[in-house]
């Protein structure tokens, strides 16, 4: 009983999800396919002054007939009009603009997200600023509960989306920011091979978050 019982928690405890922290480094042998992960090693913003963003109109302030934000694509395919991606214009991080993600449905994960081409084995500092008016979040095993905000790569080895994948990793962020805006940022080493990253912000959960300067940075 007492083996039965210890494999048991061994199970739970892989299966929980990945939650960035100062202390947290990617296991390659436990987590197949995902790539290191080192949050302690993570630049300032000051530190980062005229590096180029490899993000293009990460600031979501450049849009396409009004509608959304140039060169992001939604969940649903569709902006603002199922209510759970809305582009925000009269509310953002330094600037008036932002996407809004709202979720009901635990199982909905809505989503903002760009292909950026990248390097295979390099290290990139990801990132962005969000924004929520609760301070807790609840997560459980399977990412639901009250919800978690996420930044979720997704590697390809030729044509992003359409090709073949390459891993993925989700790094959920620590908390809801109690009516404030928050930088979140972590470095991700690429898996060989990579040409590719579909980078995105998602809301696991029900809840709302606004999302804004996305970057990723070499």
């Amino acid at each position: 009983r007492f083996l039965a019982l210890l494999m048991s928690v061994c199970l739970i405890i892989t299966a929980l999800p990945i939650l960035a922290s100062a202390d947290f480094v990617a296991d390659i042998e436990k987590y197949t396919m995902i790539p290191t992960v080192t949050p302690e090693s993570v630049p300032s913003e000051d530190e980062l002054i005229g590096v180029s963003n490899l993000v293009q109109n990460g600031d979501f302030e450049n849009d396409t007939n009004h509608i959304g934000p140039w060169n992001w694509s939604s969940f649903g395919g569709d902006w603002n009009v199922s209510q759970t991606v809305l582009y925000e214009k009269n509310f953002g991080h330094e600037s008036s603009r932002s996407v809004k993600l709202t979720n009901g449905d635990p199982l909905v994960r809505p989503w903002v997200m760009q292909a950026v081409e990248v390097d295979a084995g390099a290290e990139y500092q990801f990132g962005m600023w969000y924004y929520t008016n609760f301070t807790t979040e609840q997560i459980d095993k399977d990412k639901r509960g009250k919800g978690a905000t996420v930044l979720l790569l997704e590697f390809y080895s030729d044509v992003p989306g359409g090709g073949k994948g390459n891993g993925s990793i989700d790094i959920i962020a620590p908390s809801g920011t109690g009516g404030k805006w928050v930088h979140f940022t972590t470095r991700v080493t690429t898996p060989p091979g990579t040409k590719y990253v579909r980078f995105y912000a998602r809301r696991y959960g029900v809840g709302t978050v606004w999302v804004d300067d996305m970057t990723i940075y070499n």
